[in-house]
């Protein structure tokens, strides 16, 4: 969801409602499997949800599946039917906070960060390629990860780089001069256009917004980060 559109079809920050997600044009670009990759973004929430994830368009959590979300107030990748690394820290608490996940190929060794230090690592290594997969912004699966699958809060400067960013970079994302060296998409989610969120590398990497259903959910929750949005300090 967002805000109504003004007469150029523009609407301020993307809603992450928990019925709300975003899915990438060209999604055969992201190889989650055979390179390093990075994947990183700002979130605010109380409750928790998918970040991103590749998986198959389906309704179902599938093998070799990959995700970083929040679950339990904690950041997590997870690689379906292998295992997952969650973070030591909590990132529920309503507050701003970098995130980020680095794979490297070689060794199949993830690392967490939030908010610019290391917070997590180990070893998950995939089992195969996803072929005809998709990539999405804010949603995993209907029945993952549980209790809560689509975003709940708000989402920003979301960015994948086909390179595995060292502990130095990722601290240096917090600054307006973070690296840009192998940015495959950005999505900065500020706002919104016609229904699409605008990849700003430039590379065609765009996405569609989509209005899920989502179940119910505590009232207290539904304040989290969503009504009166204001874009990512």
């Amino acid at each position: 969801a967002a805000e109504e559109p003004d007469a150029t079809g523009r609407s301020g920050p993307l809603a992450f409602d928990g019925a709300t997600y975003v899915q990438a044009a060209k999604a055969e670009d992201f190889d989650l499997t055979r390179h390093d990759y990075t994947i990183r973004a700002r979130i605010k929430t109380q409750a928790g949800g998918s970040i991103l994830c590749q998986t198959l368009p389906t309704d179902r959590w599938v093998p070799d599946g990959k995700s970083l979300f929040v679950r339990g107030g904690r950041l997590v990748f997870d690689i379906g039917w292998v295992g997952s690394v969650t973070s030591r820290s909590s990132v529920d608490d309503g507050a701003w906070h970098d995130v980020a996940m680095t794979w490297e190929h070689e060794a199949g060794r993830v690392r967490l960060y939030v908010d610019g230090r290391l917070d997590g690592e180990g070893i998950l290594r995939p089992k195969g390629q996803l072929p005809g997969h998709v990539l999405r912004v804010g949603f995993t699966a209907p029945n993952f990860p549980e209790r809560q699958s689509f975003f709940l809060g708000q989402l920003a400067d979301v960015r994948f780089y086909r390179r595995r960013l060292s502990d130095e970079e990722v601290r240096a994302l917090q600054d307006a001069t973070g690296p840009d060296p192998g940015m495959l998409a950005r999505w900065p989610l500020d706002e919104q256009r016609d229904g699409v969120v605008a990849d700003a590398t430039g590379s065609g990497h765009d996405g569609t917004v989509v209005q899920g259903t989502s179940g119910a959910v505590p009232s207290r929750l539904l304040v989290a980060g969503v009504e009166g949005l204001q874009s990512a300090p």
